[in-house]
C-alpha cells in the first residue's frame, strides 16, 4: 500500500555549481536552510536583516540594501523603552535610538556585501497579507507590538504581488554575479489570520510566483509548499504547534532541493561537507587512542581534498 502521493516534479532549469555562493531570504523556512548551509561551511548567507514574510517588505529591504537608501524616519517607534523599526524584524532593537540605527546599518552592509558575491538567491515567501501603518500609508515588515488599531490589514491581489516580485527579480538580476533566483512558498501556516485566510494568502503567492517564472528565464520555482502539503501531509511531520515542520521535514524538503537544483559536483561537495560535519560532531569516548587518531586522520584527509579542490571554501 502506498502511504503518500508520488511527486516527481520536472527537473529544474538551473544547476547550481559546487561552492556557488547562495543567498537565502524570506520566511523562517529559508532561515533554516541558510543556517544549515552555514553550519556546513557552504558559502551561503541568510538575509542579515532577518525573517521577512511579505514580498513587499522584502522588496523594501532589498531596495534599502542594494541602493543604500536610508530607513523611513516615520517608521521608528519606541515600544517598552526599546527603539525598533517597522521595516525590519523585531530581532533588532536597542534602548538608545542611535545604537539601534547602527545595529540595522551594520546588518544592511553585511547584506549588501553578501548579495554582491551571491550567484543564486533563494526566496521563501510566507504571506500576502500586509499590515499598513495608518500614519504613513505604507506596509510594514513587523508590527513591533504596536496596537493593531494603528494598522489596516489588507490582502494583496495576485497582480499586486506579481508587480512586487518582478521588482525584486529585477533588483537581483542587476547584481554583478547573480545567475538565477529560486522562488518558493513557505508551507508554514499563518494560523493567526485564520485557516481560510491563510489558504487564500498562499494561493495568491503561488499564482504570482508562477506568473513571474513563466515570463522570466532567470526565475525558477521550487515546490517546497507542495512537498509539505501533498507528500508530508501527516501531522507527525509538524512540531507540537501543528504549524511549523519538524527538523526532519525541513531536511527532507531541502534534500529534494539538493537533488533537483544542484549539479553533480555540488551534490558531491554537499555530501562531503555533511560527512565532515558529522565527523567533527563525533565525541570519542577515548581520545588519543589508535582508533581515534585514525578517525581524525580520515577526517583531515577529506578536509584536505575539499580545500585542494575548492581553495576559496573556508572550513575553519
Amino acid at each position: 500500500m502506498e502511504w503518500t502521493l508520488k511527486f516527481d516534479p520536472p527537473k529544474a532549469d538551473i544547476a547550481i555549481e559546487a561552492a556557488a555562493p547562495l543567498y537565502m531570504a524570506g520566511s523562517c523556512f529559508a532561515q533554516h536552510w541558510g543556517k544549515h548551509l552555514e553550519s556546513l561551511r557552504w558559502p551561503g548567507t541568510y538575509h542579515p536583516l532577518h525573517i521577512t514574510y511579505q514580498p513587499e517588505a522584502l522588496l523594501r529591504q532589498l531596495s534599502l540594501t542594494i541602493h543604500d537608501q536610508p530607513l523611513i524616519e516615520e517608521h521608528w517607534v519606541e515600544v517598552e523603552g526599546i527603539w525598533r523599526h517597522f521595516d525590519v524584524h523585531s530581532h533588532f532593537g536597542h534602548p538608545v535610538l542611535e545604537l539601534a540605527r547602527q545595529q540595522i546599518e551594520r546588518n544592511k552592509q553585511l547584506a549588501q556585501s553578501s548579495l554582491e558575491e551571491a550567484e543564486y538567491c533563494m526566496i521563501t515567501l510566507g504571506t500576502s497579507l500586509v499590515f499598513e501603518y495608518q500614519k504613513t500609508g505604507l506596509s510594514v515588515a513587523n508590527c513591533q507590538k504596536v496596537p493593531q488599531s494603528e494598522f489596516q490589514i489588507q490582502q494583496l491581489s495576485v497582480d499586486q504581488i506579481g508587480g512586487q516580485l518582478l521588482q525584486i527579480q529585477q533588483l537581483l538580476e542587476g547584481l554583478p554575479r547573480m545567475k538565477a533566483v529560486v522562488w518558493t512558498v513557505s508551507p508554514v501556516r499563518h494560523h493567526r489570520s485564520g485557516l481560510v485566510e491563510n489558504q487564500r494568502s498562499k494561493s495568491h503567492l503561488i499564482a504570482a510566483v508562477h506568473q513571474l517564472v513563466s515570463q522570466h528565464q532567470r526565475a525558477v520555482y521550487f515546490p517546497a509548499y507542495e512537498w509539505m502539503m501533498d507528500v508530508l501531509r501527516d501531522y507527525r511531520f509538524y512540531k507540537s504547534d501543528k504549524v511549523h515542520p519538524t527538523e526532519e521535514a525541513v531536511q527532507f524538503i531541502f534534500k529534494q532541493f539538493i537533488k533537483g537544483y544542484f549539479d553533480s559536483s555540488a551534490q558531491e561537495l554537499y555530501a562531503q561537507l555533511r560527512q565532515v560535519q558529522r565527523m567533527r560532531n563525533h565525541r570519542p569516548q577515548f581520545k588519543g587512542t589508535a582508533p581515534h587518531k585514525k578517525f581524525v586522520q580520515q577526517r583531515e584527509a577529506i578536509e584536505k581534498r575539499i580545500r585542494d579542490q575548492y581553495p576559496l571554501l573556508s572550513l575553519d
